[in-house]
């Protein structure tokens, strides 16, 4: 699913999806930022044909991902605290 090794994988609840998280912590400054990631560190996938449904983009590394029990929504979180939340239907970050 990435070029860096995924660090989760969820199921969603109907079981139509499956999401997995990766990003690599590179500094990206003096100031021990992170680098920006070199690919979208989370992406969601069709269970049944295994198409890309979804790339959505987060500072890495992204260690932790879920879906809400209706399976409209993947959430994720970063190794810093950030956690960020995509409506699975339109891609929209929410």
């Amino acid at each position: 699913a990435h070029g860096f090794w995924s660090w989760k994988m969820r199921v969603s609840p109907d079981e139509r999806l499956v999401a997995s998280v990766t990003g690599q912590y590179l500094a990206g400054g003096e100031k021990y930022e992170p680098a920006a990631e070199k690919e979208p560190s989370v992406k969601v996938y069709d269970v049944d044909t295994g198409e890309l449904r979804h790339a959505f983009s987060h500072v890495p590394p992204v260690l932790s991902v879920a879906f809400s029990p209706d399976s409209r929504h993947v959430a994720a979180a970063n190794l810093m605290g950030e956690i960020r939340v995509w409506d699975v239907q339109s891609g929209k970050q929410v």
